[in-house]
């Protein structure tokens, strides 16, 4: 549901693996949680997102 995951599907990660890191970064208890920030401080993680709100329509939530 996500155009820029479709366009850039090798290297955008798209809407539910930036949610899922989201999960991590946010749990109190992650040992990682500088690890996977750094792992997406690129520009083809979350700034590639064009607000385009498909994915909110197509998740099941």
């Amino acid at each position: 549901s996500c155009p820029s995951y479709w366009w850039n599907s090798e290297e955008y990660l798209g809407p539910a693996i930036l949610l899922q890191s989201y999960r991590w970064l946010a749990d109190s208890r992650d040992q990682k949680k500088a690890e996977r920030k750094a792992a997406l401080d690129n520009s083809m993680s979350l700034y590639r997102c064009h607000t385009i709100l498909n994915c909110t329509r197509a998740c099941p939530k």
